[in-house]
């Protein structure tokens, strides 16, 4: 059986992260810029949703360590 990565949502972003809602926001587009969050549209009515992949949020934790940053 194949390895599947599913996306997981904001709230599960944050999560992981062990951020607040408004840091999160803050950090929106560095993590866009990066590659790390994209929108996609789901839900009933259809709105742009922020989802990751579980694979590139540990990516960019270790790039932000690597550089002496702390999240």
């Amino acid at each position: 059986m194949a390895d599947v990565e599913v996306a997981i949502g904001s709230k599960d972003i944050m999560k992981m992260l062990g951020w607040s809602p408004s840091k999160f926001y803050r950090r929106r587009q560095e993590l866009m810029d990066m590659g790390v969050i994209f929108y996609r549209m789901a839900l009933k009515p259809p709105r742009p949703n922020i989802y990751a992949f579980p694979s590139r949020i540990h990516k960019y934790v270790a790039v932000k360590a690597r550089n002496g940053e702390i999240l």
